[in-house]
């Protein structure tokens, strides 16, 4: 059981690290101009927004590619946007974005509390079979 929490705990601090890494702006990533084709409010309380852009690469290569941001704010189509993109893969595409920090501390708290629980139910486990007992 220990072990499960354990790993509860590793995806919740996994997911966290993933979320600062995406709200870093890709540092590797090219930079790029992109138009807004379309964009929609996908929820009630228009926490999520869907993108629809399209870029050119310095090649002159048309992209385009659709990102799905929460907390974004309304953009309308025709709107001028940041876009980066790996060079080597450009349909690697993303419109940079803040974190949500609250959703990352939450995940992250959560995960090293399980962490603390997974291990310490692993611990308790361990002592109760040296001791005779189960």
């Amino acid at each position: 059981m220990g072990a499960i929490i354990v790993g509860v705990g590793v995806v919740l601090l996994g997911a966290a690290v993933n979320m600062v890494w995406q709200g870093q702006g890709y540092p590797d990533y090219a930079e790029a101009t992109g138009t807004v084709t379309e964009g929609t409010t996908q929820s009630l309380s228009a926490r999520f927004r869907t993108y629809h852009v399209s870029f050119r690469t310095p090649d002159n290569e048309l992209y385009e590619f659709t990102e799905r941001i929460r907390g974004a704010p309304a953009v309308h189509a025709g709107a001028e946007v940041v876009v980066k993109y790996d060079p080597d893969e450009p349909t690697r595409a993303t419109i940079p974005h803040e974190p949500l920090w609250t959703a990352i501390l939450m995940c992250a708290g959560i995960g090293v509390f399980m962490l603390c629980v997974g291990f310490l139910a692993i611990i308790h486990t361990g002592r109760r079979i040296r001791n005779g007992a189960r």
